[in-house]
């Protein structure tokens, strides 16, 4: 018969799956505030990705480059 760790797992819970519920529901408040907050963080990231890029062309070149580059 083969050890316990290689058994199907139809009779108990797989612990890979265990984690991801939790036994309190989330409101559709919480959900919609988590989400505004990951949208303004990334909306932030965007916006400094953007403003360095445009330094960078007012430089003459590309991020982390300098002027006196042949190009």
């Amino acid at each position: 018969m083969p050890s316990a760790d290689k058994m199907s797992t139809a009779s108990g819970i797989d612990p890979r799956y265990n984690g991801g519920m939790s036994d309190k529901p989330k409101s559709p408040g919480e959900k919609q505030s988590e989400r505004r907050e990951r949208e303004a963080a990334a909306l932030r990231e965007n916006l400094r990705r953007r403003k360095a890029q445009s330094q960078a062309r007012e430089d003459g070149g590309q991020p982390g480059g300098s002027k006196d580059t042949p190009g």
